[in-house]
Order: structure tokens, then C-alpha cells, then sequence
């Protein structure tokens, strides 16, 4: 489709004006340059898209298990904790205080994520 519109783009500019009607035309260099310059630009984005790495993203609590977090707010044996700049329900088999350490353990019910503190004891 990139290719067809540059063609369709110089078709234009040569069939724009008619130079035996006219007396005027579109000059044949900057019909030239303009076919160039899109089709160097049309060909720098195909190249960088076939150079593009194919990484596959991990989402969820898969992406957190391990990582460190704090914990913001807390209530009995679940609460919210900040984990890389994200707010995650959470839950322990430990209550927890506000603004201590926590590491994610795993995934806990629902969506939540099993977190013990820091230390190791939950």
C-alpha cells in the first residue's frame, strides 16, 4: 500500500497540470525528490519494524513474584501494598503495619497477590 500511494502520489503531480493546456507542469526534479524522500521514508519504517525485537511481555503477578513492595494500607491479613510504582491488593498469613517491607510470594485469591513481610516470617 506504501508503494502504490508514492507511484499514485508521482502519477498526480504528473497528470496535476496538463503542460500543452497549460503552459505550466510540475517539474519533473520535484517530482523526483518527492518520490525519493517518500520512499526513503517508507523504507526506513519497513526496515525498522523488520529489526524490531519480538519481546513477549509478563503481566499480571507473574511480573511481580519476588520483587519488593511497601505496604500502604492494612487491615487484619489483607491490604494494599506498592509494588513498582502499582497499587496491588494484597494478602498474608501475617498482619502487617503500614509502611513495612514486603515481598511478593506469589498470587493469591483473585486477583490479589500473597505477600510475607520482608523478613521472611509471613
Amino acid at each position: 500500500l506504501a508503494i502504490a500511494g508514492t507511484v499514485s502520489l508521482i502519477a498526480g503531480g504528473v497528470l496535476l497540470f496538463d503542460p500543452v493546456e497549460t503552459g505550466v507542469g510540475v517539474a519533473t526534479k520535484t517530482l523526483v525528490a518527492v518520490g525519493i524522500t517518500f520512499g526513503g521514508l517508507i523504507g526506513a519504517v519497513a526496515f525498522s519494524m523488520a529489526r524490531s525485537p519480538r519481546v513477549s511481555y509478563l503481566g499480571g503477578d507473574t511480573s511481580v513474584k519476588g520483587r519488593a513492595g511497601t505496604v500502604v494500607d492494612w487491615n487484619g491479613l489483607s491490604g494494599t501494598v506498592l509494588i513498582g510504582g502499582e497499587y496491588w491488593k494484597a494478602e498474608s498469613g501475617e498482619p502487617l503495619s503500614k509502611g513495612s517491607a514486603v515481598v511478593v510470594s506469589g498470587k493469591g485469591e483473585g486477583l490479589k497477590l500473597r505477600v510475607q513481610s520482608k523478613d521472611g516470617r509471613g
